[in-house]
């Protein structure tokens, strides 16, 4: 009867820890995770036409503490990820990384989405197919890294974004 009871307190204490441990990939769905105070929501990922080599990974950032930056991304589905930015330069769309990260401003939301910012997937290293998921890494300058699962959208994934 004791030896009862105390397993079951213990159970109990156990289970008040772990709800106290910040969630992961493993306890959120696709497409949502947290690092810290920032918030990661509707991840996706581009679906890739025929042997199209590149794709793109979308997403919406919050931070409910201070100011943070998004300074790099990983995923065993691509050769090389980098943070880019789209713009028009010239009357012509223009990619580059960005230098110094993605920054993440408390109180707004900073929008990855097709011509602005995004994460690039260079070399991916076998087809996205819509309805699939890829693992990616993100790494955040002050909460540190998180490791989350993005689903696989359309190839034109990202548009339909209501922000």
């Amino acid at each position: 009867m004791i030896r009862t009871i105390l397993s079951g307190a213990v159970l109990a204490a156990s289970l008040a820890v772990a709800s106290t441990l910040p969630a992961g990939a493993h306890d959120m769905e696709p497409g949502m995770a947290h690092a810290g105070d920032v918030m990661i929501h509707g991840a996706v990922a581009r679906a890739t036409i025929g042997p199209a080599p590149n794709s793109a990974v979308f997403m919406t950032l919050t931070t409910e503490g201070e100011a943070d930056r998004l300074v790099a991304a990983s995923t065993p589905a691509a050769r090389m990820v980098e943070l880019h930015e789209s713009k028009m330069a010239d009357g012509v769309m223009q990619m580059s990384p960005v230098e110094g990260g993605i920054a993440i401003e408390p109180g707004t939301e900073t929008v990855l989405k097709p011509g602005g910012l995004h994460i690039m997937l260079m070399g991916v290293t076998a087809p996205l197919e819509e309805g699939g998921t890829i693992p990616l890494t993100l790494t955040f300058e002050k909460a540190g890294t998180v490791e989350m699962v993005v689903p696989i959208g359309k190839a034109t994934a990202g548009h339909g974004h209501s922000h």
